[in-house]
Order: structure tokens, then sequence, then C-alpha cells
């Protein structure tokens, strides 16, 4: 069974591959859930910022970049824990805000250096908390390695940057006081189930075959009734929690590989919170029938209402495979299973049905790289609609009465459909 695997962002992330360590790829923090499990490597590539004299903060090491929006006031803080406890792990950090823009930082409202071997803490760990009270401290050994923690107002927004200054361990962060976040859009897809895989038959008979699949079929499964949220499908993980390289056209996607995992992000248009999740595209080496009913309708006979009409195979093909390629597909008609697997009797171009109303017939199909598949198709023969007339009189009076007037056709509608809702009229 292929597997759809569910990735609750900010519950467990590994950042490393992901490069969040400039302000415009910065992290949005969704739900006040725990990081856990989080890698900053590498500096920067863009100076956002410009430290003042005296700053606690120098420069971008190994970093990353969390933005938060508040949902309700209150006061924030975290604890920042590296998974290596040695001293000589030391993580600093700056918070900038509550207008600050990538483009606008400002000087940070909360920084944080202390390097813990030189200040002789009993722990590596640093944050903001509402037992400290200086909003700045560091480098080297000054500070215990928290600042005060932020009294915060709904509809604000700040910017984190972690900085591993030295050692090199993953960490987490757990989110401290009253104030909340908005939470990312829901999945409701249980783990480990393949209610998103998608799967087509190649018809084409080529050994790496290519199709084309519609990924929005999921995209109604994905919301599931939610508001104001945009899916998007991408190729790579790391593309879709950064919202890069999304597939232009996902109604019309070929795979490159069968499988293939592709990852659609839902995004809250106005939160910018988002949440992300795997699916497989596969294409099948077992032929199947996109449709195995067809209606067609009586003939204009004598009895147009007998249920029996000649049925053109050649018109049943192209109504059950709809515009796919079937150069290298072989298609044979028989009017039972039997004579199908036997291969005798086969039916061509044309042919009466001698059951009235509903005729079943078997195909068999196969090509060379696909097995062989035998499928009932029902072809429902439909009576014609009663014939009626009408007539319709208008007066001419005109003063220069010529038997030209204008005639409103619709009038004729009633009768001529003997008010069935089901019929509609055409006039030529």
């Amino acid at each position: 069974m292929n597997r759809v695997k569910i990735f609750l962002f900010l519950l467990i992330i590994s950042l490393n591959l992901y490069g969040q360590n400039d302000c415009k790829d910065a992290i949005f923090v969704c739900g006040n859930s725990g990081f856990q499990g989080i890698s900053a490597t590498g500096a920067g590539q863009i100076a956002e910022y410009s430290p003042s004299e005296g700053s606690c903060f120098s420069a971008e090491n190994n970093s990353l970049w969390l933005k938060l929006y508040i949902k309700t006031s209150g006061t924030l803080g975290f604890i920042l824990r590296p998974e290596n406890t040695s001293l000589d792990v030391d993580f600093d950090f700056l918070v900038f805000g509550p207008t600050a823009t990538c483009n606008s930082l400002g000087q940070s409202i909360r920084c944080s250096s202390t390097n813990p071997t030189l200040a002789k803490l009993q722990n590596n760990t640093t944050g903001m908390t509402g037992q400290d009270y200086d909003t700045s401290e560091g480098p080297e050994e000054k500070g215990n390695g928290f600042v005060s923690w932020l009294t915060v107002t709904a509809g604000q927004s700040y910017y984190i940057v972690i900085d591993r200054f030295s050692g090199n361990t993953n960490f987490s962060i757990q989110w401290t006081g009253t104030a909340t976040f908005d939470d990312p859009p829901r999945i409701n897809v249980q783990p480990y189930s393949d209610v998103l895989d998608l799967e087509k038959v190649d018809y084409s008979g080529e050994t790496n075959p290519s199709v084309s699949f519609d990924l929005t079929k999921n995209t109604s499964i994905i919301v599931d009734n939610q508001t104001d949220m945009a899916v998007t499908y991408h190729t790579t993980s790391n593309d879709a929690i950064l919202n890069l390289n999304a597939i232009q056209n996902p109604a019309d996607f070929k795979n490159t590989t069968s499988p293939q995992t592709l990852y659609p992000r839902i995004t809250n248009t106005k939160t910018g919170c988002y949440n992300w999740i795997s699916f497989n595209i596969k294409v099948s080496d077992k032929l199947n029938f996109p449709k195995t009913t067809i209606n067609i309708c009586d003939d204009q006979d004598s009895n147009s209402t007998d249920g029996k009409a000649q049925i053109n195979l050649d018109d049943i093909t192209a109504s059950i495979f709809e515009n796919q390629n079937l150069q290298n597909l072989t298609l044979k008609y028989y009017l039972s299973r039997n004579d199908a697997e036997t291969e005798t009797n086969p039916l061509s171009g044309t042919f009466s049905n001698s059951i009235p109303f509903q005729q079943s017939i078997f195909i068999k199909a196969s090509n060379k790289t696909a097995s062989v598949a035998i499928q009932e198709i029902k072809v429902f023969i439909n009576p014609l609609p009663e014939i009626k007339s009408a007539i319709l009189v208008q007066c001419d009076t005109d003063q220069n009465s010529n038997g030209l007037v204008l005639f409103n056709l619709k009038e004729a509608n009633s009768v001529l459909t003997n008010n069935n809702p089901d019929l509609e009229t055409l006039f030529f």
C-alpha cells in the first residue's frame, strides 16, 4: 500500500536543508507547539540589519529566522534547549518588532549572546522568561542566558533570529507566556492512508510512460471546507516548505517517475500559516477502463421506442477512452465473456443489439507492456422523445397587413415537450 506521510509542520522539523537563514525565508510560527530537532546551519546571505555600536550581537554564524504573528494579546517567551548540553555549545538570539519588516528591521528589542562557558553557567539553555528583567545581555561572560519576555498585542508581528555561535547540535524551542499564534491549516487525512494517491493507466505501451494527472482532484479533500485557503503542489518537500517552484498547471501534470511523490502545501491566505503533506502518483501496468456504461439513442426508424439500434464500436471506443492515445492498444469486442476469453466470434464495425434497451458487450484490451484485461461494457439504448406537433397563431394587426409578424417560438415548448422538464427544444 502506498502511504501518505503527514508532516505536522512545527511539531517535528529538521531545517538544515531548507535555508531559512535569511529574513525573507523566515519560518512562520503557527500554533503554540514546541519545535524539536531544529538545526541552524550556515549564515544568512543578506545583511538585513546592522548591529549598533555596543550591541550584544555582532554577526550571523549559523542562523535561523522565525516570524511570529500574534493572534491574542499576552506575554511572549520561550526557552531554547540545545540537544547537546555541553557548555561549549552556545546559542544566541535577537528579536525584532513589533512593526519590523525585512527591509526595515530597526534595532533589536531583545538580544542575548552570553557565552555559557565564560559566564560559568550551569547549563547552555537560553531564552526569554517572566523571571528576568534585562532586555539585552552579552557578549561573552555578561548575563545568565535569559532576558525578559515581551508583552505583545494581537495583530503585531515579530522576527526571531536564532544563531548557533559555537558547537554543533540541534535544538528545541518551548513557547511560554499567554499570547497565542495563528493555527496552521488542518489536513484531515489519516496518517498512512492512501486517500490522496492517484493512479492512471498507460495505454501507449511505452517502457517509461508519462501520463497526465489532475492533481487538483485532491484540493477539495485537503481544504475540507476551510475558508481562505490556497493549495499549491510541489515536487519536493523543501519547495513545499519554502513555497517555491509550485507546479504551474496541476490539472495537467506529467509524471517523471513512477511512482512519484508530490507535496501539496495549504496556506491560509489571511494569516500566512501553512501545512503540507505528501502523496504518490503512479502509472499502472494494469489496463482499466475509464467508463463501463454507455448511453446511446434509439434509431430514428419506424419504431424509435423499441430499444434497438445500430451500435457503432468506434463510437463506443471513443466514449470509453475519451481522447486517450490508443495507438499501441489492441481492442476487440465480443458478445460474451467466454467469447472474449477464447477470442471467438469478435464483433466489428456496427451491430444491432439483440436485447432491447440494454446490451452487454465485452471488450478485450492489451498492449506490449500491460496485462490483458477484459471488461463488461453496458450499453443503454434510450428511446427518442415522443414527437409532438404544435401550432402557433399570431394576429397581423398592423395597418399594412402583409402576413409577416413576430412569433415567440418558446410559446410552443409546453406542447412540444408535454411539460417534461427533462426535454429541451431547439428551433431551426
